[in-house]
């Protein structure tokens, strides 16, 4: 990272005087930076795609701060860097979460999802984790759910070999099981990518998303995926259940948006997780 670094100077006009590599990413290699302009965080996403990776990032970040409903670390730019793309963003300290921190987070969610979008999908395509997400705009949930979400990450976890065809549904099953689960819903806006690692407490009371893949779905997509793996603290889901009631129905619905983020892990971190999408594909789909 040395030239960089030089690089990272030139464009932003700042002093590094220390760089210290920061663990916990999966996808991007991160790095604090102190300056003579103060703190930043770095995140290097190497490869053909990272300029675009770290694009898309900081777009759903800038998205996330104009809902005005919880903070994001500020975006100081984005710079392409021979085969790497760098994300400079503002560098924001992790605090323990508290109760009343967990609840602001879930008040700040609920209002989030009620900055409503004319449509599902995202003006661009971006991505989850390493693996590109198709965001074509549309008026219909299901259609979106099945053809952008489910479909490709079916076809790629059996195109590796993670899964049997015989654990893919066709397309007219997908559809008609998303439509009997999800008839009616509206477009809000997600983080898209909300587990607990995607979250801080900057201070006290002030709850910060980061890392997100945002694009305009149902709300409870982000819900599933913040009960995926032990899901957050009580506090969190009443907080936000009070501005954003339960719908019936909802209980199922969080089995068919996990569904998702199993297949994306599966393809991310491999057969690990193929047990789990088999499960979720016999309950919900009679495969």
């Amino acid at each position: 990272m040395g030239a960089g670094f030089h690089a990272l100077q030139a464009q932003f006009g700042f002093r590094i005087h220390s760089a210290h590599s920061v663990s916990g990413g999966d996808i991007a290699h991160a790095f604090s930076l102190e300056t003579d302009k103060g703190l930043f965080f770095l995140k290097e996403y190497r490869g053909g795609e990272g300029f675009k990776m770290a694009a898309c990032e900081a777009e759903g970040l800038r998205a996330l701060a104009g809902a005005k409903a919880l903070r994001t670390p500020q975006v100081a730019g984005v710079l392409q860097h021979g085969q790497s793309g760098l994300l400079l963003l503002e560098y924001l300290p992790a605090q323990t979460a508290s109760r009343a921190d967990y609840e602001q987070l879930g008040r700040g969610l609920a209002a989030l999802h009620n900055h409503r979008v004319v449509h599902f999908g995202w003006e661009t395509d971006n991505y989850i984790g390493r693996l590109p997400q198709r965001n074509e705009p549309g008026p219909a949930w299901p259609e979106f759910y099945a053809n952008h979400r489910l479909l490709p990450q079916y076809e790629m976890a059996l195109g590796r070999g993670f899964l049997s065809t015989q654990d893919v549904p066709d397309a007219g099953l997908l559809l008609r099981a998303i439509r009997a689960l999800a008839p009616e819903t509206e477009p809000s806006l997600l983080h898209g990518d909300l587990w607990a690692g995607n979250f801080l407490v900057a201070a006290p009371g002030e709850a910060c998303l980061i890392d997100p893949a945002v694009y305009a779905g149902d709300a409870e997509v982000d819900l599933a995926m913040t009960r995926l793996f032990g899901g957050f603290p009580e506090p969190f889901y009443a907080a936000y259940h009070e501005l954003r009631p339960k719908k019936p129905g909802m209980e199922r619905r969080m089995l068919l948006y996990q569904l998702y983020y199993l297949l994306v892990h599966l393809n991310l971190f491999g057969a690990g997780y193929a047990v789990s999408v088999r499960r979720l594909g016999r309950e919900l789909f009679g495969l």
